[in-house]
């Protein structure tokens, strides 16, 4: 047995479920947002994601809500899923001449 207690946390909230899997803490990530918004602002700075790392469209719009401004738009080519989002959404997003299929999704 584990001795870590988010360990067995999560160990608990995928057992059962067919691998692989991806799984997001949520408590986390909200945590790590809002320090890195934390940290930008005091240094008078803004974050440009890299949605090379962030490849699912409910965790990117969580980054641009919780971390408001601080957060403005996104530095790597969007993929042909993520693309008609960040057209529709009202976040400084860079124009891109090459983005790329990826049969990634998020459920």
């Amino acid at each position: 047995m584990h001795l870590d207690p988010l360990y067995s946390r999560y160990r608990e909230a995928i057992q059962g479920k067919p691998l692989p899997l991806a799984f997001v803490d949520l408590d986390a990530f909200d945590a790590n947002i809002e320090y890195a918004a934390r940290l930008a602002t005091k240094w008078g700075k803004t974050i440009r994601l890299g949605t090379k790392s962030v490849r699912c469209e409910p965790l990117l719009q969580r980054i641009f809500q919780l971390g408001g401004q601080t957060y403005r738009g996104c530095g790597c080519p969007l993929t042909v899923f993520l693309s008609p989002w960040a057209i529709q959404s009202s976040f400084n997003m860079p124009r891109q001449a090459n983005s790329v299929s990826d049969s990634m999704s998020c459920t």
